[in-house]
């Protein structure tokens, strides 16, 4: 399966979101808005490490204070993409599981 990367939105609304609106619980109240992302990543069907390494290939395209959302199936992505936030001083501003597909939103942060 190959992966999809489209714009969603422009980089100015990304840096006009205030954290804390952005850091929100996943699985918040029902009828909520879904956040847009900068860009949006599709990694279903690839095993580890290929949804990590396209994920950071992803991250070096986006401007500080833009955001990535990704959807993977592989099940480690579930460890792998705290740790990746940690490691790259990434904010992972949610992570939730649905049928099978696991969605993640990160927003990259200055180094």
């Amino acid at each position: 399966m190959t992966d999809t990367i489209a714009h969603t939105r422009a980089a100015a609304a990304a840096s006009e979101r205030s954290r804390t609106e952005s850091a929100k619980e996943p699985g918040g109240a029902a009828g909520a808005a879904a956040p847009v992302a900068d860009l949006e990543l599709d990694c279903k069907g690839l095993l580890c490490p290929l949804p990590v390494y396209k994920t950071s290939q992803a991250l070096n395209r986006l401007a500080i204070g833009q955001t990535l959302r990704v959807e993977c199936t592989d099940r480690g992505s579930l460890a792998d993409f705290p740790a990746l936030a940690r490691q790259r001083s990434l904010t992972l501003l949610s992570a939730s599981e649905r049928d099978g597909v696991q969605v993640f939103l990160l927003r990259k942060e200055a180094a």
